[in-house]
């Protein structure tokens, strides 16, 4: 694979420029919260509910490290785990080196895991209902576990935050925490609070085993801003990167991953990332 470095400059002049919501935003790579050390979560940049290979080679050239592949069949964003679509989906993911999340919602566990075991998946999404014994079922099976928790929007204490996570604590997973909207599974594209997480983050969110996830009504136009007040250090994005809705928009996939800071930009102002730049076929 060749070395893929764009200039972010070029790559605003040919998407036409960045909203001035965006370019107002000083230098991301000057925040002190994101020269940090990176939490072990599975990823930085997820974008969630990708339905072709041509949303993976948008996520590839933007420099985002992680898809989601949506197994909920109420979904707007829905991929059937045994078609031919999805194997290539999933196949051109794993070629780019890019992590690959399956999403479920309320699965049979032996569903989950059969469907897990036959894309070769690098992480599994439980965002439903599902059981401590679920997620523990997966971690024993060689997963790396992702699991949503739904929040109020209001503002919320560190303590009360906590609380929605306590049972699962002590498991070696990953949580996203996503706006609870009600019987939706999903956040609807509704915000957190993100000063609340912020508070959360330094008491307890730090020492999570895996690291947390932010998600919840997040777009190229706030993402800096929901990055920098809530402190995360890896986001999941799905309606945020559409035009029109449940489908992926190959001009906003990349404004969003050059405006959160988390793609590789560099001190320099490039995007680099090792990744086969578009027309190249991708190798193992």
């Amino acid at each position: 694979m060749k070395q893929l470095s764009i200039d972010i400059a070029d790559k605003q002049e040919k998407m036409g420029g960045l909203p001035s919501s965006i370019a107002s935003v000083p230098n991301l790579i000057e925040n002190p919260i994101l020269n940090t050390a990176h939490p072990p979560a599975p990823f930085k940049v997820k974008i969630c509910g990708v339905r072709s290979s041509r949303d993976v080679q948008a996520c590839a050239d933007a420099g985002a490290d992680a898809i989601g592949l949506n197994f909920y069949p109420a979904s707007i964003r829905y991929v059937e785990p045994a078609s031919e679509s999805t194997k290539a989906i999933n196949d051109t993911a794993k070629r780019y080196g890019i992590c690959r999340v399956g999403l479920f919602v309320n699965h049979a566990s032996d569903q989950v895991l059969e469907v897990a075991r036959a894309l070769d998946l690098d992480a599994i999404q439980f965002h439903g209902d599902e059981t401590r014994a679920d997620l523990r079922r997966a971690l024993d099976a060689g997963f790396q576990v992702v699991r949503a928790i739904r929040l109020p929007t209001s503002p919320l204490a560190a303590e009360e935050i906590q609380s929605h996570l306590e049972s699962l604590w002590d498991l070696p997973i990953t949580f996203l925490l996503d706006a609870d909207v009600g019987a939706a599974f999903g956040g609807g594209g509704k915000q957190l609070h993100w000063p609340s997480l912020a508070d959360w983050a330094s008491r307890y969110g730090r020492h999570a085993t895996r690291g947390w996830v932010l998600a919840g009504g997040l777009d190229p136009a706030c993402i800096a801003e929901a990055i920098t007040q809530s402190t995360a250090k890896s986001v999941d994005v799905a309606s945020g990167v559409e035009s029109p809705r449940g489908q992926k928009s190959g001009d906003l996939i990349p404004k969003f991953v050059i405006a959160s800071g988390l793609g590789g930009v560099d001190e320099t102002g490039r995007l680099s990332e090792t990744l086969p730049t578009a027309g190249e076929n991708p190798t193992d």
